[in-house]
């Protein structure tokens, strides 16, 4: 794998320092098939990504959060 700078290390640290991180090292296979890749592997019950050149707003995060703890309010009540 060629690499200009430390970032597979910076990585490596984090999923070291956090058991919620896993690290998948591998060549480049451009975005489709990456993702492919990635969202197979993922897990947990929502999945999302970003690339570098989209700027998400601070309160992005805690606003989806609270989208998604209302929508399964919503449908726990749907259900019962």
């Amino acid at each position: 794998m060629v690499q200009k700078d430390k970032t597979a290390e910076i990585i490596d640290a984090y999923a070291k320092a956090d058991h919620r991180i896993r690290v998948v090292h591998q060549e480049n296979r451009k975005i489709p098939r990456t993702l492919s890749r990635g969202f197979k592997l993922a897990k947990g019950e929502y999945h999302t990504w970003t690339s570098a050149d989209n700027i998400l707003p601070e309160h992005f995060w805690r606003r989806w959060s609270l989208i998604l703890n209302v929508m399964k309010i919503l449908v726990w009540y749907m259900r019962t």
